[in-house]
């Protein structure tokens, strides 16, 4: 296995024990947000109950693909239910005042994860690919709103690991993404791969409801957070619950900053890698991992 990792790996204020969990990180979560400037074209998803609404969001982004802000409208459940590709985006901010939701039926997600035609990342097909320049991906402070819910706990329920969705792929060079929640996502959350992206509060619920850390009856695996690919990416804020990396620094990445985070439940904390999968030569570079508080988690840092 022939593997260059010339990573500067750094741990300032790191605590694995002793977190005051809860509100209060919460409350510290959603105090910030990404900056950048709203177009002044608007554009707003439509949706229309029990309809898959892919084909139409598709559209919009289509046609509203530069300079334009598209809205998903506050209290409105969008049924994400097959794959999309929002691509050749530029000078745009994806607004998502309500929520995206996956199809709740593991046989149908199944079948879809088969046929898309989305580029894989590191581990899976993305059910969602985003790609452009200027791109900023915005949530919600609301409980509801900027949720991207996956109805990962039958899946886990089962310990069903078979033609599984990553949920998105942010590839976008100068953009952000800031207060966005994962809710119950199948498996990965969100891959990376762009350059000069920033990410502010993030929120993962990937813990089974029917457990603790120490007795549970399913386990949520691979419910990574973040895969980070990309060149020049800082994430500051990070409240996460999941069965995997809170953040994995994978191949190709370089000047990674990850910052003001807790990782509960049974996580598996901050990671370089998977590196060298199969002989090949991989790299990453220039990583600092600072102010995170882990509780429960199976590893710190690896």
């Amino acid at each position: 296995m022939w593997t260059s990792l010339t990573t500067i790996l750094a741990l300032s204020s790191f605590a694995l024990s002793g977190v005051e969990a809860g509100e209060d990180w919460e409350r510290r979560l959603w105090n910030g947000g990404g900056q950048h400037s709203t177009p002044s074209k608007k554009c707003v998803v439509p949706h229309k109950k029990n309809t898959d609404d892919s084909a139409a969001i598709v559209e919009v982004f289509k046609n509203c693909s530069k300079n334009a802000e598209i809205i998903f409208e506050k209290d409105v459940k969008y049924n994400a239910w097959s794959p999309m590709s929002w691509t050749a985006l530029e000078n745009v901010v994806i607004t998502i005042k309500g929520s995206l939701h996956l199809p709740n039926n593991i046989t149908a997600v199944q079948q879809k994860v088969a046929t898309n035609p989305n580029p894989p990342s590191s581990y899976a097909i993305p059910w969602i690919y985003i790609q452009g320049t200027k791109v900023h991906l915005v949530g919600a402070t609301t409980k509801e709103g900027g949720a991207f819910h996956g109805y990962g706990q039958q899946w886990w329920d089962i310990g069903n690991r078979t033609l599984r969705p990553q949920l998105a792929t942010f590839n976008v060079t100068n953009g952000s993404i800031s207060n966005i929640k994962v809710i119950k996502p199948v498996a990965w959350g969100f891959n990376v791969p762009g350059v000069n992206v920033t990410i502010r509060n993030h929120f993962v619920d990937a813990a089974p409801n029917n457990g603790t850390r120490d007795l549970t009856v399913s386990f949520p695996f691979n419910t990574d957070g973040f895969n980070l690919a990309g060149k020049n990416i800082t994430l500051d804020g990070y409240y996460g619950h999941n069965g995997d990396d809170c953040v994995s620094v994978v191949n190709g990445a370089n000047g990674i900053v990850a910052k003001n985070g807790y990782c509960g439940f049974s996580s598996h904390g901050l990671s370089i890698g998977s590196l060298g999968r199969n002989g090949q030569y991989h790299t990453v570079s220039n990583v600092l991992f600072q102010n995170w508080t882990m509780e429960g988690a199976v590893y710190g840092a690896r």
